[in-house]
């Protein structure tokens, strides 16, 4: 009888189900209602388990790429206040003119301009602040490079390592086949993107978990506290150190880049040669770039500016020629830079936390890795 009663009366752990001695019960690795000597696990082991969980997801999300299965691709439509009031043809003419007239007025004739899942005519009046939609259906989008890894992740944030080419947000031909896009399948929350690295660019991105989180972490991008280092190799042979303080113009030139111009935002970068030789017989250098401040395309264009184009832009080219292309297509050459290491204050406890972004492979043969 006795036996019975201490069997029914035993200690049971909420978290794995084994029955308890009361020197397991006693024993520092249990914590009623969370583990006990049997489930018991590390911080290290949690968050070992946490990466191989993210990182198993990753796969099975990006295998086979999001966007390489047809589906019918909503794109939103946001209509801007000067908008407000025209007709539906005229705005999508002048607010996407490159797309041309005809191409518009086909989608409206075939029921691809919706609003609130309605098609809409070429005659209806839009409104400020009204959200419209195109439908491409059937839709699929370029490979992308979806080779994405987790450097570190904690209750507040989380840091990829961004590999290329792949267009952070959707945009353009990429809606699936994006950075936040894959992320969102991976994660039960949103991430909020503290900063953005080009679809070219591989490397350091820090992601917050809230908004609360990224109340703390985005200012410090915005107020120029984080401290970012690239490495980029380039054609020619700069000075050993030389820095380049030069406004870059807010409005974009061709497809999309950016000139050097009077009217823009302040811009400063500072660079440092850190190795000189010579690759597919020109002479090439591993530059260190450290922006002191975040516009579009700034290391890229300053670079350009200052004759060492970047090994593998397909925009910036050499003898200050600007190309009217973007994103580099999956079988291209790289773009030569990477966002190496990235240091801000934790929002967590305020101290400085510095994460480093392994090299991608063209990185090995000058920097040893």
């Amino acid at each position: 009888v006795d036996a019975s009663l201490q069997e029914t009366d035993a200690e049971v752990c909420f978290a794995c189900q084994a029955v308890l001695t009361p020197d397991e019960i006693n024993s520092p690795k249990y914590v009623a209602g969370q583990s006990c000597p049997y489930c018991y696990r590390t911080s290290q082991e949690l968050t070992a388990a946490l990466r191989q969980c993210r990182e198993t997801r990753l796969a099975q999300v990006t295998d086979p790429l999001p966007g390489s299965i047809p589906y019918d691709n909503l794109r939103p439509i946001n209509v801007p206040r000067r908008f407000d009031g025209e007709m539906l043809l005229e705005f999508l003419n002048r607010y996407h003119h490159h797309v041309g007239r005809e191409n518009w007025q086909q989608s409206i004739s075939e029921g691809r301009i919706l609003c609130t899942g309605q098609a809409l005519g070429p005659d209806t009046v839009i409104r400020d602040g009204q959200r419209l939609e195109l439908l491409i259906p059937a839709s699929t989008e370029p490979p992308v490079n979806a080779g994405i890894s987790i450097l570190h992740e904690d209750d507040w944030v989380v840091v990829i390592n961004k590999p290329a080419p792949l267009p952070m947000h959707p945009s353009g031909r990429y809606n699936r086949n994006s950075l936040t896009w894959i992320l969102g399948q991976v994660y039960d929350h949103q991430l909020r993107a503290a900063h953005r690295l080009d679809a070219n660019t591989t490397g350091i991105v820090v992601f917050s978990k809230t908004r609360k989180v990224a109340s703390v972490v985005q200012p410090q991008f915005e107020q120029q506290t984080v401290a970012k280092t690239y490495l980029a190799l380039v054609y020619g042979v700069p000075e050993d150190e030389f820095q380049v303080a030069l406004p870059i113009a807010d409005q974009p030139a061709l497809a999309g880049g950016r000139r050097i111009g009077s009217g823009g935002k302040h811009c400063l970068t500072r660079f440092k040669t850190l190795k000189v030789a010579t690759r597919n017989g020109q002479l090439c250098s591993l530059i260190e770039a450290r922006p002191a401040t975040g516009r579009t395309n700034q290391i890229r264009v300053h670079l350009w500016h200052a004759g060492f184009p970047i090994v593998g832009d397909p925009t910036y080219l050499s003898d200050h020629r600007q190309a009217d292309r973007q994103t580099l297509a999956i079988d291209d050459p790289p773009m030569c830079l990477h966002a190496w290491k990235l240091t801000l204050r934790h929002p967590a406890h305020g101290s400085p936390v510095t994460w480093t972004a392994p090299g991608p492979a063209w990185t090995e043969s000058w920097i040893g890795e």
